[in-house]
């Protein structure tokens, strides 16, 4: 920065954020230090991290707690007060924490949304519901609470609620997510000819969308009776990425129904090592003449 900007307040408190991430942690304290009679709720919340990297987890949380006071839409202090509430082992406490904040900023999407998350990732699948659609509802504009709530419709297998939700995106600046999903959902009735043309709208203008390619090349192998065309798209999800034990399930299972023993052999005995699964564990075993074609 150019000599006379050095000193602004603004670049000052921003400068701490890259210490922090160095863990140069005396110039951090220091700067933070110089900046604490501002009472600025950003110096507050990079102090607050300060003492999260030290596991200091109650002055963390009592200083993310003032920093979220000040600024109250900032879901970054409630994102610290959560790690803390991890740190502890106090996890039931921090989850109060942002109902309370939540219960109290109603029509802040952020926050509601925030503590959607929080719901889900503890199991609190009708508290999760409930949060999304008060972000919905705080910020109609918005699309992250309508997604968070077609995700929840899928797990939740209430199809027809996804389907109406992703209705007013499809031919928007959404499409291909919307299409995408809905290929997921199809695939998920059972209705796979339909899955597999969503699932093909998507990978003629996004060709490297992985999951697109494993789910395509999956249900044209199991259920449409097209191993030969299903190749070449697990074979580009494996391309794109090789770890993927998913990916080596269906290009291994794609390799069996191709007849070609060994190489299905190679790709199952992978996916089964990287994550293992009833699914996958079936597939390695396979008929006995799996097993007669490659001894």
């Amino acid at each position: 920065a150019p000599e006379d900007q050095r000193q602004e307040l603004a670049l000052r408190i921003q400068r701490i954020w890259p210490l922090l991430d160095l863990n140069r942690v005396e110039e951090a304290r220091t700067a933070i230090a110089a900046l604490h009679s501002t009472g600025n709720s950003e110096v507050l919340l990079q102090n607050a991290v300060l003492h999260l990297r030290q596991n200091n987890f109650a002055a963390s949380r009592a200083t993310a707690q003032k920093a979220l006071e000040m600024n109250p839409a900032d879901v970054r202090a409630l994102e610290l007060i959560m790690r803390c509430s991890v740190g502890d082992k106090r996890l039931q406490d921090g989850i109060e924490i942002v109902r309370r904040h939540a219960g109290q900023h109603t029509t802040t999407s952020v926050v509601q949304m925030f503590l959607g998350r929080v719901e889900l990732h503890a199991g609190n699948v009708g508290k999760a519901r409930a949060a999304f659609e008060a972000a919905k509802t705080a910020a109609p504009g918005t699309l992250d609470a309508v997604w968070s709530l077609i995700d929840l419709d899928i797990a939740e297998r209430k199809l027809e609620d996804a389907r109406r939700r992703l209705a007013p995106l499809i031919k928007g600046p959404n499409d291909i997510a919307a299409t995408a999903k809905l290929g997921l959902i199809e695939q998920m009735a059972g209705n796979y000819k339909a899955a597999s043309e969503h699932y093909r709208k998507v990978l003629q203008t996004n060709p490297r969308e992985v999951a697109v390619l494993n789910n395509l090349a999956y249900i044209l192998t199991e259920f449409l009776e097209n191993p030969t065309e299903a190749l070449r798209y697990a074979q580009t999800a494996k391309e794109l990425q090789p770890e993927s034990a998913a990916i080596d399930d269906t290009l291994g299972w794609t390799y069996y129904k191709m007849g070609l023993y060994p190489s299905a052999v190679r790709h199952l005995e992978l996916a089964v090592k990287r994550e293992p699964s009833a699914a996958r564990n079936e597939h390695l075993g396979g008929p006995p003449l799996l097993f007669a074609q490659t001894s």
